[in-house]
């Protein structure tokens, strides 16, 4: 038995590439960048950042939703598995490619603020939906905590 699972958080590197198939199937390939932050040690040598990059695979209705709204320097988060495959290249020359299939993609950034705007609306549907009552409720800003002098630290 063996696990293999893939959890990335980082940025699209370029405009995804985007296939149709004749059968009616849609494959999205596009980069993800995670930079790992540099730091010093303690005898003051300085190790620079370190960019790691993957290429991701989404397929079907993933590779729609990458269509629609995934762009290039988007936050994104990808769960996935990595699989490597082998191809004969232009050059006629074996080569290897490893790649993350992704299974689940949560959009961050600029998108995941238009969605908690929406979000209201999508409740008051659901509720249209079902029968209930409808009711408004707009997100509302964190409140800070109340300050108070006699904290024991």
């Amino acid at each position: 038995m063996g696990v293999n699972k893939q959890i990335i958080l980082g940025n699209v590197g370029q405009e995804p590439r985007i296939s149709t198939f004749a059968d009616g199937g849609t494959v999205a390939n596009f980069s993800v960048a995670y930079t790992e932050k540099g730091y010093t040690t303690k005898d003051g040598r300085q190790i620079p950042d370190s960019t790691e990059w993957f290429n991701i695979v989404a397929k079907n209705s993933l590779a729609n939703v990458v269509q629609q709204y995934v762009h290039k320097g988007d936050k994104i988060y990808i769960e996935g598995k990595t699989k490597t495959r082998e191809y004969v290249g232009s050059d006629n020359v074996q080569k290897r490619i490893t790649e993350v299939h992704a299974e689940k993609i949560d959009l961050l950034g600029r998108l995941a603020v238009q969605d908690a705007a929406a979000q209201p609306q999508q409740q008051d549907t659901a509720a249209q939906l079902y029968g209930q009552p409808q009711q408004t409720t707009m997100p509302t800003a964190p409140t800070a905590p109340p300050k108070d002098d006699d904290l024991p630290f």
